[in-house]
């Protein structure tokens, strides 16, 4: 049966025969539509912070040497909204970053970013200058600013893709093992196949709760639940999907499970029987 959709566990089942133009294709679309949620949230929330941000920035101001070469006497909120802040904090003690979700100040000898989970800091580089102003900032974000915003869709399907098939090499030893209790006709290629198709359902849960992000009607505390919370569905298809696979035939018990589904049709063919 054709592999369309990897919502049942039938379904899910199904792309274990498929071919891998076909699995890649719908991966590819499943990581389209996560990119697209990730660029309108990066449009809505983060791009105009950052524009107000840069806007706000001084004329003159670098980071020469791992530190912070500031003109001003004082560090000061550089911009705000709901979701993100940017300021400038001299010392440890000054700082004006809002209590938004996400905030990201700079300090004398290190970028510093808080948010639920923690704070990370990230100190500067010590042989690099990098401009800190807004003569050099404002044209090159200005330029740069829309295809960094469209590039975010084809770079996280790429992203997407890469982590599913990665995962799925792992996941696919679930499904496998099951398949040889269960007496399935099941490789570990075709394990790995359905473990990638299995991933898929979850994405859209954790592309539909960072949309709602987006709009402030969850918290970014969902947001984070939402990270573990949307593997769930993957381990039900793992475990559940094998049932669905066709029963391996009698006449290929003995044939090694490791081996590729071409190479043992080969096998099992005589060279010497008639035409």
């Amino acid at each position: 049966m054709i592999a369309r959709q990897p919502f049942t566990f039938g379904g899910v089942a199904r792309f274990a025969h498929a071919s891998f133009f076909r699995l890649a294709m719908v991966a590819l679309i499943f990581g389209l539509v996560s990119g697209i949620v990730v660029s309108w949230l990066a449009v809505t929330c983060f791009a105009p912070v950052i524009d107000e941000a840069i806007s706000n920035l001084p004329l003159t101001g670098s980071i020469e040497r791992g530190t912070l070469h500031w003109p001003e006497k004082d560090g000061r909120l550089l911009g705000a909204n709901a979701f993100a802040s940017f300021s400038v904090a001299i010392n440890e003690r000054q700082s004006e970053g809002a209590p938004v979700d996400f905030t990201f100040e700079f300090r004398t000898n290190a970028f510093v970013a808080r948010s639920f989970p923690g704070t990370t800091a990230l100190p500067y580089p010590s042989h690099s200058e990098i401009e800190l102003n807004r003569t050099a900032l404002f044209p090159a974000w200005g330029a740069w600013r829309a295809p960094i915003l469209a590039g975010l869709i084809p770079a996280t399907a790429v992203v997407l893709c890469l982590t599913w098939a990665l995962l799925g090499v792992v996941y696919g030893l679930v499904p496998f093992l099951l398949a040889v209790m269960l007496g399935r006709d099941l490789t570990l290629r075709a394990a790995w196949k359905l473990s990638v198709a299995a991933q898929l359902p979850g994405s859209l849960m954790m592309a539909f709760a960072l949309a709602l992000y987006s709009t402030g009607k969850i918290s970014v505390i969902l947001v984070f639940v939402m990270l573990p919370a949307h593997l769930i569905p993957t381990l039900c298809y793992l475990i559940i999907s094998p049932f669905f696979v066709p029963k391996a035939d009698k006449s290929s018990e003995k044939n090694n499970p490791f081996e590729s589904e071409s190479k043992r049709r080969r096998k099992g063919k005589n060279p010497f029987a008639g035409k």
